[in-house]
């Protein structure tokens, strides 16, 4: 498939199938579209390659990603200049940032499946590309179990698209709980990211710069499965939040193992008392509350199936908002994905409540317009009777 030109500085559209791509890619997407083998994954190379050495991806800080070194003779009057290079990427970071971002959870049950080739990191091709598919800007997902070395594979793989945040259980890192928050470094800003390990292979948090100055705050749980251990565990993440001087959160989300109403369990049930009074006690002090519930109290929906012994259905996955969020909060959605697990996954998408109205239109202007005499001369017109009506004249 052979593309055309790019349309402007930094991106290219491919006027065939409509697809936008980054001008570091320009090259490797006109190249035959065969496929690489990393770490025994199949790896397509207009997808997910080894990070490019040249350039950082877009919303990096500068030379987090680069992999290449400054020349020991560098002129002092370049190094002088990286603060103001700094400055300036810091405005683009604000620029390449979208309006909306869509946040999402996941429990994949492990890293590996057998239906993938059982490699070591096969679910993370099919995390990358849903991520890729949805634009995810972030994804928090739980029973990563994941090593570092497991890490750095994904990051040699998808180290361009994807920043992966983990943190393994301290006893079974490969057996064993395991959480992680992937920021879609094409999306997101992956330049001032906090990451806190609140319970290691349980809870962390992330604070990132949000469009601008905004900032936002998320806390990914991957709860037991004993009840017993609840009130104990809703009561640390409270503790560590105060100790770690972790800022109130706009979401929690992730695997909570429990329920706080009956509808979302079937068969119809409650679930432990002293669990769920400890995690509503959690919930009351950060000032969250279950906003897909409070939109649709009468409806069922589940995120999880059990089929050992009597078939039962639960909405055990949930994302938890801060109230002032529920109205910036949209495109709701609980479904499956090709990766491997007996979760689904939950979506919403948050528009903070200063971000720029979009409307309908092309993203690009389509290079076979830029010669078009007839509408070059509509534009011209357009802007003449704009300055002659303007209010500031």
């Amino acid at each position: 498939m052979e593309l055309n030109p790019p349309t402007y500085t930094g991106h290219m559209q491919d006027r065939k199938v409509g697809r936008i791509y980054p001008w570091a890619d320009w090259q490797s997407a006109n190249r035959k579209l065969t496929n690489v083998t990393r770490f025994g994954l199949e790896i397509p190379r207009d997808g997910g390659g080894l990070p490019p050495t040249a350039k950082s991806p877009p919303n990096d800080r500068p030379g987090e990603n680069e992999g290449r070194q400054v020349p020991y003779n560098q002129p002092l009057a370049q190094v002088g200049n990286q603060r103001q290079d700094t400055m300036r990427h810091q405005d683009r970071i604000a620029q390449n940032t979208r309006a909306n971002i869509l946040l999402a959870t996941l429990n994949m049950r492990g890293r590996l499946s057998a239906t993938l080739g059982g490699r070591q990191i096969s679910k993370w091709t099919e995390i990358h590309s849903v991520m890729k598919e949805k634009q995810i800007g972030i994804l928090a997902v739980q029973e990563t179990q994941l090593t570092e070395e497991n890490v750095d594979q994904i990051h040699q793989l998808f180290g361009r698209q994807l920043k992966v945040l983990n943190s393994s259980d301290p006893d079974r890192p490969t057996s064993s709980a395991g959480v992680a928050f992937v920021v879609n470094r094409e999306i997101a800003n992956t330049a001032d990211i906090d990451f806190k390990v609140l319970i290691p292979g349980r809870v962390t948090t992330l604070t990132t710069k949000w469009h601008g100055t905004n900032m936002i705050t998320l806390i990914n749980v991957y709860a037991p499965n004993n009840y017993g251990e609840h009130p104990a565990f809703w009561g640390e993440i409270g503790s560590q939040m105060r100790g770690q001087h972790v800022p109130s959160p706009d979401f929690m989300m992730g695997d909570l193992n429990i329920v706080e109403d009956a509808i979302d369990r079937s068969p119809v049930r409650l679930d432990n008392e002293a669990a769920c009074e400890a995690l509503q006690n959690l919930r009351g002090d950060l000032d969250i509350v279950d906003v897909w519930r409070q939109d649709y109290p009468d409806t069922r929906q589940f995120t999880f199936q059990s089929t050992v012994g009597e078939v039962t259905q639960s909405r055990l996955d949930r994302v938890y908002t801060r109230p002032g969020l529920a109205d910036l909060l949209y495109d709701w959605d609980c479904t499956h994905t090709s990766v491997p697990t007996d979760h689904s996954m939950v979506l919403v998408r948050y528009s903070p409540a200063n971000a720029p109205e979009i409307g309908p239109g092309r993203w690009t202007w389509p290079l076979g317009l830029v010669n078009d005499q007839e509408l070059l001369g509509t534009v011209i017109e357009l802007g003449k009777n704009l300055k002659i009506h303007s209010p500031l004249d």
